[in-house]
């Protein structure tokens, strides 16, 4: 029977973030040690194999059994089986019970690694079963290390029992979300988790978890960017030691000797100018505004925007210029918000600092260069910390214009080459130009260098902006001179056939334009409606039904443009007879045009005999197969005079010369 690893999390006592708290593994044996009265499947707790946790990252020589009191429901004296214990939830004799479970201890440090390790499995290994709360936990670890991976944290500090003072880190973002997700997660936290707990809130035993392990991460990872803030915000004398209180693998009381309430005091007053931007109904909103032309400036106008109604919008200008506008009917203070909001925004994206030089901030003009930094790197980063972003669609579309080759097939000639010709077939050649394109507009050679030589990725194309990498500029002009330098504007059929159907190859090939009699060759090709319904030879015994004529007509169309064919039907609706009537046909029409080779599977050699005796007796026919075939002069004497030469592919292969 496998074994259970559960696992759950214990905070300390006191204040959680001094104290932290712990993560206790322990297993549970599902095997039954008795078998008590009405069958009921009980959990036997003695499982102490720390073989079992090899291969989960662990330091097992340091760890050692070590017991915790669990409340587990209990039927006739003892613990329910956590596999099975919902079955028995509402029994009226199941009392809740104090057990002693052995297990081991794991650090903070050891509990982050253990589960984000976990999270890499698709299932336990074998023998092994994750249980519903160990998987609870990781999903909780996770979703903690996707905050610190989007920077939605702030430093703070903590008074100690003893008047110290810590330096944490603690989560910073939209408020109205994270509460959200705790309570989702509350939702989804399986009983088991509060057996050490009974009564804890699960909500709060869940945010506990969060805030240790946030804090533990940032420090780990030593993220940079909020430490520079609280380097420009708070005085030499304090900013080294709380820096470096921030930045210690583990929580420890700062190292000063300056005056650290002052300091903290300051702390403070910095810390509620951030939760107030947070708490407001109205959050600030960045609106990117492109430029008709190259030589103005972009433009991110600054809007305050409801959290609630993402369409209720209010340009800065009217907060500095109209205090009887509907926005002070619905925020509080909403200049101060904008400033507030604005301030951390710097925080996040330290470019806009110098909007907070100006008297009455409600605008950015900005270059391409800097447009495109907001772009790349300031919007998506600020989105996440919960401010507003309105971007030009274009940035946003998943249909880029992009930078490729554009190709017209075919001269402007509009008649198709007759086959008698020899310009038809497959191996005929079809004339091309091609062009390097954004979207739909061709580029002039002249302007190449410009794509190349250009500092931003940003192009304005007859008004449309446009994302351009210059390592895709270059492998287009690299391969737009391969072309040029192989092809000399000239392509078999085949080839332009196979790139006017979709089979571009490299993605830098775009588009296909067709023109002249390849237009016209491939409309007929897309549109089997178009060509002409032959009608029945004379000479077939019996009667064509319309599909068959179609398909006895599409081959003859194909054939007099020197294109192969294919029927493709279910068996018994007539292919062999369409081919047969397609024979005749040229037979009546043109006289003698020499001998076709027809190679099928052994199986129907008679089959196909049989059918053109029956439908089509004024063919004459020789089968090339048996011992006994013709060879040499004697089978070069008798082909000249049939119409239908039937063979095997096996003897096609042998006999490849004479048939050919």
């Amino acid at each position: 029977m496998p074994i259970i690893i559960h696992g759950s999390w214990v905070p300390n006592s006191g204040e959680s973030f001094i104290n932290c708290g712990k993560f206790f593994i322990w297993l549970e044996d599902t095997e039954i040690s008795f078998q008590p009265k009405n069958n009921e499947e009980l959990l036997v707790f003695s499982c102490q194999k720390m073989e079992v946790l090899e291969g989960f990252g662990l330091n097992l020589s340091t760890k050692s059994w070590e017991t915790m009191d669990f409340i587990i429901p209990t039927l006739n004296d003892k613990p329910l089986n956590s596999v099975n214990i919902n079955k028995y939830l509402n029994n009226p004799a199941i009392n809740l019970n104090k057990w002693q479970v052995p297990g081991i201890f794991l650090d903070v440090t050891e509990t982050f690694q253990f589960l984000l390790f976990l999270q890499d499995f698709e299932k336990a290994p074998e023998k092994l079963i994750f249980g519903d709360d160990l998987i609870f936990w990781i999903s909780v670890a996770s979703y903690a290390k996707g905050l610190v991976k989007s920077q939605q944290f702030l430093p703070d500090i903590i008074k100690g029992p003893n008047h110290e003072y810590y330096a944490i880190w603690r989560f910073a973002g939209d408020i109205i979300a994270f509460e959200k997700n705790l309570i989702t997660l509350t939702q989804q936290m399986p009983g088991i988790c509060q057996c050490i707990f009974p009564g804890y809130d699960p909500k709060g035993l869940i945010k506990n978890f969060i805030s240790i392990m946030l804090d533990h991460l940032v420090r780990n990872v030593k993220t940079s960017k909020i430490i520079e803030i609280i380097l420009r915000a708070f005085p030499n004398h304090i900013e080294a030691d709380f820096i470096n209180a921030l930045i210690a693998t583990d929580i420890r009381p700062i190292d000063t000797s300056a005056n650290i309430d002052e300091f903290f005091d300051q702390f403070k007053q910095w810390q509620d100018s951030h939760q107030r931007s947070y708490a407001s109904l109205f959050r600030l909103c960045f609106k990117l505004e492109e430029p008709k032309n190259e030589d103005e400036p972009w433009i991110i106008r600054f809007l305050l925007q409801s959290k609630n109604d993402s369409n209720i919008l209010f340009m800065a200008e009217d907060v500095w210029q109209q205090e009887n506008n509907l926005i002070y009917k619905l925020c509080k203070n909403p200049r101060e918000v904008l400033l507030e909001n604005l301030g951390r925004a710097s925080e996040i994206y330290p470019p806009l600092l110098n909007c907070l030089d100006q008297e009455q901030p409600h605008l950015w003009e900005l270059t391409a260069e800097d447009a495109y930094d907001f772009l790349k790197n300031g919007a998506g980063l600020l989105e996440e910390k919960g401010f507003g972003i309105l971007v030009p669609a274009w940035w946003k579309s998943q249909n880029k214009q992009k930078i490729g080759l554009k190709l017209k097939l075919g001269s402007k000639d509009d008649k198709i080459p007759p086959l008698e010709t020899g310009l038809m077939g497959l191996d005929a050649i079809v004339d091309y130009d091609i062009f390097i394109a954004i979207g739909d507009e061709e580029i002039p050679a002249s302007q190449w260098q410009q794509l190349v030589d250009m500092k931003v990725p940003l192009v304005n194309i007859k008004g449309q902006w446009v994302e351009i990498q210059k390592s895709d500029v270059e492998h287009v002009l690299n391969l737009w001179t391969r072309k040029k330098d192989r092809d000399k504007g000239k392509m078999p059929l085949l080839d332009a056939l196979s790139l006017a159907s979709g089979g571009l190859g490299d993605e830098a090939l775009q588009q296909v334009q067709t023109q002249g009699w390849f237009e016209r060759l491939l409309k007929d090709l897309e549109k089997p409606d178009s060509f002409q319904v032959a009608r029945q030879p004379r000479g077939f015994c019996g009667k064509l039904r319309d599909y068959q004529k179609r398909g006895m007509s599409w081959l003859m169309y194909l054939e007099k443009r020197g294109l192969s064919g294919c029927l493709a039907d279910d068996m018994g609706l007539g292919k062999t007879i369409q081919v047969l009537a397609l024979l005749l046909n040229e037979k009546e029409n043109k006289g003698s045009t020499g001998p076709t080779l027809l190679i099928c599977p052994t199986s129907v050699i008679r089959n196909w005999k049989k059918e053109a005796e029956r439908f089509t007796p004024s063919l004459s026919i020789l089968v090339h197969y048996s011992p006994e075939r013709l060879r040499g002069k004697d089978f070069e004497n008798q082909v000249k005079q049939k119409d239908l030469i039937i063979t095997s592919f096996n003897i096609a292969r042998r006999d490849f010369k004479e048939l050919n």
